[in-house]
């Protein structure tokens, strides 16, 4: 999630692995009052490590689930991402 308390939105996402685990991980970059990206302010978001296999945030991938869907995120005009999951 980026710091929208401090004007921030999501201007990338990477995924990393850690832990043998895949994570998605945000930039976010705080915004002008006229609601343009700053230009060189983004900075990458650590991810939360989740501990527990069991948990409801772990995806396995196994022999029934193979593949992950990823999609182009769009806005509405006047709207921000602020956050993936």
């Amino acid at each position: 999630m980026s710091d929208i308390t401090n004007n921030r939105v999501v201007v990338g996402v990477q995924f990393i692995k850690i832990q043998n685990q895949i994570h998605i991980s945000i930039a976010d970059a705080p915004l002008t009052k006229q609601g343009s990206v700053v230009k060189g302010q983004s900075n990458w978001v650590s991810p939360e490590v989740i501990n527990n296999a069991n948990s409801a945030q772990v995806f396995r991938l196994g022999r029934s689930a193979r593949t992950i869907c990823l999609d182009d995120l769009k806005a509405p005009l006047g709207y921000a991402i602020t956050g993936i999951r």
